[in-house]
């Protein structure tokens, strides 16, 4: 997965960025279209992108998307991030319901809870006012 992800980061933006929206609009084609899309993957691979493929096509448009932004933002992290947000996921996955229940729960409160004494923002600088250069020079 690693030399893949490497593989992807080191095309030029603009060509990850056309990866990304033809993959988003695969689901937007007739099975003979995909069928000849992933005709140059291997049989492993095009095996594992047909499941891919299936699973996401099953799930409603807007959490479709999501999903489809999440593998993007996934693949432009550091390869430590990546191992990290993997780490995590293993940790969610040994949790029991209850368990994520009251994570899910405790994130989407309105109000979070304050911050540990000591554990402040340094606060905004002022804004300065803005001078023009017109001003400037005509004094």
């Amino acid at each position: 997965m690693e030399k893949r992800i490497a593989r992807y980061m080191a095309l030029p933006e603009g060509k990850r960025q056309q990866i990304y929206e033809r993959f988003k609009q695969i689901f937007d084609l007739r099975p003979e279209e995909k069928t000849k899309a992933l005709r140059p993957l291997s049989e492993p691979e095009r095996l594992a992108m047909e499941k891919t493929l299936q699973t996401l096509a099953r799930l409603p448009k807007p959490q479709r998307e999501l999903c489809i932004s999440g593998f993007k933002k996934f693949a432009e992290l550091s390869p430590g991030e990546r191992q990290q947000f993997l780490n995590n996921a293993e940790r969610w996955e040994a949790m029991d319901a209850k368990d994520r229940q009251a994570w899910r729960n405790l994130v989407n409160r309105k109000k979070l809870p304050p911050l540990p004494p000591g554990l402040n923002f340094p606060p905004t600088p002022p804004l300065r006012p803005k001078t023009s250069s017109l001003a400037l020079t005509n004094r």
